[in-house]
């Protein structure tokens, strides 16, 4: 399960007009270094930044996204492929020569494209199936299914177009949505005066490639203005949903699963509400669950620098941890886009620096399961004030996709890789082969290691049995080693041993071989001649 995670750098107006004095704030541009845990290795690379050819103005390209192993999907509902802002969903997989290298596949459009459908708002794929939510969609909203063809290579079709049993004009039926294996859950945010609702169907469910409802579920406290399944979230049997606008824009989250087990029959089993909640925090803006975790964001928390807190079932529900930006400052909108994969968990701040924005990773520790520490902070390597970096982003076990709206003409995406790549000794040199013995012999050394913020250790042997060890700072790609030694005594070979070794201990090793001379000592003795 992979789901789409909302962006709100474009926030829908009726929820920011309560908070108004926002707008007349201004926050100064600042420049932030990689932060790195020393006793976690970063293993985080930009692979590549991807940007449509045909992108144009206002298309909001990486408004939404969804990753998987095999297919990067991404939103653009502002595009205009048939008429005004009916959007476009692109899909990207890996190249079958090089995975790291992700080509484009499709460009997905619904089957009836009107004006202002948004589709694209909302995104996810589980293994075949990609569901597109168009929350704009006349009369109510709507849902798309596609399946990837498994006999046409980078084909995917429309299978289905999915829309709630009551849903009523303008409830904006599809703002979120998620899939897990059979089962997708929508959210409806604008239902019933904005209380929202969300809606479960089931695949096959009322005939073979339908999608059926199955329920329809409101919060156990439903009022207007909740803005309830504005986030939705779904692993295995659990179903996680916001609602922002609860208790005047504090927000809270409610967690359902079946009454009895394949019953159809589905019960709200808890209620999420922050230690710390306060008005306007937004909890609830977006989440992500998985295999007992919930991962909640709150950009309003502590005058918009924003929150994400952590909620773990173990018996019950309970909150185990606050993550914020450790040098989080007002208007960072830390906690607008959150996703959860395993041990990793990655939050958006869109609004930091001037909304140049960027994303923090955290990993659960080994020592103690209760603590998330801070692994790496992210940043698009040619960033600029306004770009909306982690407006969207989605996490999976070896690559992050993150989105950026502002980025001209029309968006981007950035991919990052979350696998090591160990570091290469690209070039060796020495001062001089042969060298004279007690005269000082200078090595050095270009590495290459594209992880992001990694330190670098360089062990030494010089083959006389003596050795030494450096150490190369992070913050860059290539690194520059140079270093001294002499060799005492001459009329020998000796074997150079350079071993480098990023964080996680992964490591190149290259060898050379330098002749040290004798330096010969020549005395001038004038000829003597012995005289009787």
């Amino acid at each position: 399960m992979c789901k789409r995670l909302s962006s709100v750098m474009i926030i829908l107006f009726f929820i920011f007009a309560s908070f108004s004095v926002d707008s007349e704030k201004t926050f100064a541009a600042r420049q932030f270094p990689v932060s790195i845990n020393p006793h976690i290795s970063p293993q985080v690379s930009e692979l590549t930044q991807l940007t449509p050819e045909d992108l144009q103005p206002d298309d909001q390209f990486g408004y939404s996204s969804a990753a998987s192993d095999n297919a990067l999907v991404i939103g653009s509902p502002g595009a205009d492929p048939n008429t005004g802002e009916s959007g476009i969903v692109y899909v990207y997989e890996p190249s079958l020569v090089d995975n790291n290298d992700w080509l484009l596949a499709a460009k997905l459009t619904q089957a009836d494209p009107a004006m202002n459908d948004q589709f694209g708002w909302s995104v996810a794929i589980d293994g075949d199936t990609i569901a597109v939510g168009a929350y704009t969609k006349v009369p109510g909203g709507a849902v798309y299914i596609f399946e990837r063809d498994q006999d046409v290579p980078h084909t995917w079709e429309q299978t289905a177009k999915v829309v709630g049993l009551d849903t009523n004009w303008g409830d904006g039926f599809g703002v979120d949505v998620d899939l897990s294996g059979d089962t997708l859950v929508v959210g409806q945010y604008a239902g019933g005066d904005y209380a929202g609702s969300i809606y479960i169907f089931e695949r096959n469910y009322g005939g073979a490639n339908s999608w059926g409802q199955i329920a329809n579920l409101k919060s156990s406290d439903n009022s207007a203005y909740d803005y309830f399944g504005y986030s939705v979230a779904i692993d295995g049997d659990v179903i996680v949903a916001g609602a922002p606008g609860n208790d005047g824009l504090t927000g809270a989250a409610y967690v359902f699963q079946p009454e009895v087990e394949d019953s159809g029959e589905w019960i709200e089993v808890a209620q999420l509400i922050a230690s710390d909640a306060a008005l306007q925090n937004y909890f609830g803006i977006d989440l992500d669950y998985q295999n007992n975790v919930a991962v909640i964001g709150a950009i309003g928390h502590n005058e918009f620098a924003g929150a994400a807190y952590i909620f773990e079932q173990t018996g019950s529900w309970e909150e185990t941890a606050i993550l914020q930006q450790h040098d989080g400052e007002p208007g960072d909108r830390f906690g607008g886009a959150v996703s959860i994969f395993g041990e990793k968990i990655v939050v958006g701040a869109y609004g930091d620096d001037n909304f140049t924005g960027s994303a923090t990773i955290y990993r659960r520790s080994l020592d103690d399961l209760g603590l998330w520490q801070e692994q790496v902070q992210l940043h698009a390597g040619n960033g600029q004030p306004g770009d909306g970096f982690a407006g969207s982003s989605s996490i999976g076990e070896t690559l992050l996709l993150v989105g950026a709206i502002g980025v001209e003409p029309g968006g981007s995406a950035y991919v990052f890789s979350l696998e090591n790549t160990p570091p290469d000794i690209i070039n060796l040199q020495l001062s001089a082969n042969p060298v004279k013995e007690k005269t000082p012999l200078d090595l050095h050394a270009e590495v290459l290691d594209p992880d992001i913020g990694e330190s670098l250790t360089v062990n030494i042997d010089w083959g006389d049995g003596l050795t030494d060890t450096a150490y190369l700072p992070g913050d860059t790609i290539t690194y520059t080693l140079d270093i001294s030694h002499t060799y005492q005594q001459g009329s020998l070979q000796y074997t150079i041993t350079t071993r480098v070794a990023d964080l996680a201990q992964a490591n190149d090793q290259i060898t050379t071989t330098v002749t040290v001379q004798e330096s010969f000592l020549y005395i001038y003795m004038p000829y003597l001649i012995n005289k009787k």
